[in-house]
């Protein structure tokens, strides 16, 4: 009758536990300095075609670009779900990793910056160049929700903005537990890709901003959240101290 008393007391506290670390569920470390649109329908080749290796930089998951909004920003083009969960695009704020493993801001204040101008700014350039396919009006209802560490999307027929570890999947509100990931870096171009209309037909040029000589690396995902190990940590420490107890009584 013991172990049965005891299983049933291991199992109410697995089930509380459960609960708990869904009402905290993790959210990725540097979700703040992040901005993520997806559903957007993406035509790589114009961007391609108007790259150079000093605008823009390309591998298989993304391409990134200097924002026209700000140059310390990074706009990420997602070629593949494998590093944003989906494609779309991305802005990105810089910022560094402490010895604690926590991302800080070094240049920009995640939440004093003009996220929705920014976004504003760059949709309307890839626009322009025929990136990406979105009506002036769609650009707007976006600028309007955009903030710090969302995910936008179009659910139930509108845009709309979720917290960094949900999302829209079926028409529904879909979010997921993160156990974060190891630290994974992307480069930014050393120019900005500069787009100029003209009847002749689209110009392009370059204009150099202060950068290093090489391509800077920028963090992308961090470690796992620490938050959810204590809350994992406290729940066994609150069994083996039940299970003691019952065991003397």
């Amino acid at each position: 009758m013991a172990n049965l008393a005891n299983l049933r007391y291991l199992l109410i506290v697995a089930f509380a536990l459960s609960i708990l670390t869904n009402t905290f569920a993790c959210v990725a470390l540097d979700y703040r300095f992040t901005l993520n649109i997806g559903g957007i329908n993406i035509n790589e080749q114009p961007l391609i075609k108007a790259c150079s290796p000093a605008k823009c930089v390309i591998t298989d998951d993304y391409i990134s670009l200097i924002s026209h909004y700000d140059s310390r920003v990074t706009v990420l083009i997602g070629r593949t779900p494998s590093i944003f969960g989906f494609r779309g695009v991305s802005l990105r704020l810089p910022y560094a990793i402490s010895e604690e493993g926590i991302p800080y801001a070094t240049e920009i204040n995640p939440e004093k910056f003009d996220w929705k101008n920014a976004v504003k700014t760059d949709l309307a350039f890839l626009k322009k160049l025929g990136v990406i396919e979105i009506s002036d009006s769609e650009i707007l209802q976006i600028s309007k929700i955009a903030d710090s560490g969302k995910n936008i999307m179009v659910c139930n027929g509108k845009w709309q903005a979720f917290e960094a570890n949900c999302r829209c999947e079926n028409d529904s509100k879909v979010c997921v537990k993160c156990f974060g990931t190891a630290p994974v870096t992307i480069k930014r171009p050393l120019q900005l890709l500069e787009f100029a209309a003209e009847e002749s037909g689209a110009v392009q040029s370059t204009t150099p901003i202060a950068q290093p000589e090489q391509s800077q690396e920028l963090l992308i995902s961090t470690p796992v959240n620490p938050l959810l190990f204590l809350l994992l940590a406290a729940g066994v420490i609150l069994i083996v101290i039940g299970l003691i107890l019952r065991a003397k009584r």
